[in-house]
Formats: structure tokens, sequence, C-alpha cells
């Protein structure tokens, strides 16, 4: 079974799992612009520049093979 990994603290000493841990709800006027939640990046949508590349790269590694 994995565990996970074990930090050390060099100030305390304290050896275990690093954990965070808070209350404190910040509502969404008080967000920072730059901030995304994690359903917001997964929700982003992938530039035309970045597909067509891609495309580019798949056509050019198809025509190299024959």
């Amino acid at each position: 079974m994995y565990g996970g990994r074990i930090y050390h603290c060099k100030r305390c000493g304290y050896s275990g799992a690093f954990v965070i841990e808070g209350d404190e709800v910040v509502p969404q006027a008080e967000r920072k612009p730059g901030i995304r939640k994690v359903a917001d990046t997964q929700n982003a949508r992938i530039p035309l520049w970045v597909k067509t590349l891609a495309l580019l790269f798949l056509l050019y590694i198809l025509f190299m093979r024959f």
C-alpha cells in the first residue's frame, strides 16, 4: 500500500504527511482574478493554434511512416 510522501520539518522535527487545514471560505467576489478553481480550468477551451499544431504534428507522423 502506498502511503504518500513523508515530510520532515527542520524547525520542529515533525515527520509525517504534509497537511494544510483551514476553515476560511473566501467569497467569489473577494478572490484574486488570476486564481481559478480546479473546475474552472477543466472547462477551459483549447486555443485554435494548439489544435492546429497538434493536427499538423499528427499528419506529419502519419505521412512520415509510409
